[in-house]
């Protein structure tokens, strides 16, 4: 399968980064990227706390003032990094490694491609 080519190849039999390819061939044709304005203290106890519930989106955290103005944004960050790139075309993996409460970092990717 051709898909799998774009995975590193210590993650070609890992089924659960097929999840994107069996949803397109389902009929879902686009993965949205967005914030979200939802309350984040609803979910404080859950494991996916301090983001949101989404319905297959992938939703970045966002904290707003009470007056609605944009405070912070994981979203605004990505893209930032994105546009830093030169907008270069590809794919986007988002990969939940576990749930500790501190950001991946680069080491920890590069140690997962080998």
């Amino acid at each position: 399968m051709l898909y799998s080519l774009l995975l590193p190849e210590s993650w070609r039999n890992y089924s659960p980064v097929y999840e994107s390819y069996y949803a397109g061939k389902a009929g879902r044709f686009d993965i949205v990227m967005h914030g979200t304005t939802v309350d984040q203290r609803y979910y404080k106890n859950e494991v996916f706390y301090p983001n949101v519930p989404t319905h297959g989106c992938l939703s970045g955290i966002e904290k707003w003032d009470d007056k609605g103005y944009l405070i912070f944004s994981n979203q605004e960050k990505l893209l930032d990094i994105y546009n830093s790139l030169g907008n270069p075309k590809g794919y986007l993996y988002l990969i939940e490694l576990d749930d500790q409460e501190k950001d991946v970092t680069p080491e920890e990717v590069q140690n997962l491609l080998k």
